[in-house]
C-alpha cells in the first residue's frame, strides 16, 4: 500500500508540477477595446515587412517575428497610446489613439524557417524561438540550443501547424521557476483530428526547463470546435497563441477562418494547474472563455496570430488613474495574400489582476 500511495503522489506531481501547493484563488481578468491601427506593408528603408505571427514586451519595447519563409526576422515596434479628453476611464467610453511603427529589424540564426512565436528572457537576454519548418523549438543568443521533442510530436505534427504558442511561465504563486511552454497549433496526427463543426482539436502542449533543455511535462490543450458556415478546406479553429500574465497565469488565442465569417479571434484563461476530466493520453488543461474579437469594431479583424501582455497602461498615457494592462494582439498579412495589406494591431485594457 505504501508504494502505491508513493506512485499516486509521484504522478500528481508529474502532471501538475506543485502537487504540495494548492493554487490560490485569483481574480478573474476582464478585457476592453482601447483602439486599433495598422502597420504599412512597406517601410521606407526596411522594404517590406509583413508575415507579422508573434510578439514579445522586453520590458522596453514591443517586438514582433514574422514567419516569412526565407527570411525569418524580429521587428522592434515603437508604441504610443494617448487617451482623448473626456469620457469615464473604467467606464469604456474614452476614445484612445494607438500607433506603432517598425525600428529595426534582428535577423534570426537558425536552420529552421517560418519562425512563427517568439518570447524575450529580460534575464538572459535570450529569444526563444517556435518554427514551423520543420517544427523547431529554439533558444538564440549568447547559448543558442534547440529543444528535443518527443518522437511522436515530430513524426505527427501536422504541415503548416506546429509551434506558433511560445511563452516563459514565471510562476510567482505556484512555487515553480521558470518554465517555457510550446504548443502546436492543432493535435498531432496520434493524438486526433483538427476541429470539426462538433469538437476541438487536442494540441500537444510540452514543458521544459529553459536553462537545460530538460522536457518536464506534456499536456494537451482542446480548442472549441471551429465555426459552421460553408465547408472550405481552409476551415479551421486553432491555437495560435501563449501569453503568461505577471500572476503566472496564462493567456490562450484561439483564431477561426470559415465561410461566410471569415477570421475570428477568442482569447482564454488557462489556470495552469486544473485538469479537464478526459481519457486523453496527457491531461487536458482547463479553461476559461474571456473575449471575443468580434467585439472589436472593425469589418474584419484579420489573421489575429500574436498576442502579447505589456506594461501597465498608466506608463504609456502618462496618467495615473489609468487602471490595467496592456494586452497587445497583431494580425499575420500573409504579405497581402489575404486582400489586407499591412499588419492590423490591436490593443486591449486587461484589468482585475493581482497586484
Amino acid at each position: 500500500m505504501r508504494s502505491l500511495a508513493t506512485l499516486h503522489l509521484a504522478l500528481l506531481f508529474v502532471f501538475t508540477g506543485c502537487a504540495s501547493q494548492p493554487q490560490p484563488e485569483l481574480p478573474v481578468p476582464t478585457l476592453d477595446f482601447l483602439a486599433t491601427t495598422i502597420i504599412p506593408s512597406e517601410h521606407e528603408s526596411l522594404g517590406t515587412i509583413g508575415g507579422l505571427s508573434g510578439l514579445t514586451w522586453t520590458g522596453e519595447h514591443f517586438v514582433a517575428v514574422s514567419d516569412h519563409n526565407e527570411r525569418p526576422m524580429l521587428y522592434e515596434l515603437a508604441l504610443t497610446l494617448s487617451s482623448g479628453v473626456g469620457g469615464d476611464i473604467r467606464g469604456g467610453d474614452r476614445a484612445y489613439d494607438l500607433d506603432v511603427t517598425v525600428m529595426r529589424e534582428i535577423h534570426l540564426d537558425h536552420p529552421a524557417a517560418d519562425a512563427e512565436g517568439v518570447v524575450y528572457d529580460p534575464n538572459t537576454g535570450a529569444w526563444y524561438i517556435g518554427y514551423e519548418l520543420p517544427a523547431t523549438v529554439a533558444r538564440l543568443g549568447s547559448d543558442p540550443i534547440t529543444f528535443p521533442l518527443p518522437d511522436d510530436v515530430r513524426a505527427g505534427v501536422r504541415p503548416n501547424r506546429s509551434f506558433e504558442s511560445v511563452t516563459l511561465r514565471p510562476n510567482p504563486h505556484f512555487g515553480r521557476p521558470t518554465e517555457l511552454w510550446a504548443a502546436t497549433e492543432t493535435a498531432i496526427t496520434s493524438d486526433g483530428e483538427e476541429a470539426t463543426e462538433a469538437e476541438g482539436t487536442l494540441c500537444r502542449v510540452l514543458v521544459w526547463n529553459p536553462r537545460t533543455a530538460r522536457l518536464l511535462r506534456q499536456y494537451s490543450y482542446r480548442t472549441d470546435p471551429r465555426p459552421g458556415g460553408i465547408p472550405l478546406r481552409q476551415s479551421i479553429n486553432s491555437l495560435v497563441e501563449f501569453t503568461t500574465l505577471p500572476d503566472g497565469r496564462l493567456l490562450a488565442l484561439e483564431r477561426s477562418l470559415s465561410a461566410p465569417a471569415g477570421y475570428g479571434a477568442r482569447i482564454f484563461l488557462i489556470p495552469g494547474d486544473s485538469f479537464e476530466k478526459s481519457t486523453a493520453p496527457f491531461p487536458v488543461l482547463s479553461k476559461r472563455f474571456l473575449y471575443d474579437l468580434s467585439e472589436v469594431p472593425l469589418i474584419s479583424i484579420g489573421n489575429i496570430e500574436g498576442m502579447v501582455v505589456g506594461p501597465p497602461i498608466a506608463e504609456l498615457t502618462n496618467d495615473p488613474r489609468e487602471p490595467g494592462r496592456l494586452l497587445l494582439l497583431i494580425a499575420d498579412d500573409n504579405f497581402g495574400r489575404d486582400i489586407q495589406r499591412g499588419s492590423r494591431v490591436i490593443a486591449l485594457r486587461i484589468t482585475d489582476l493581482p497586484d
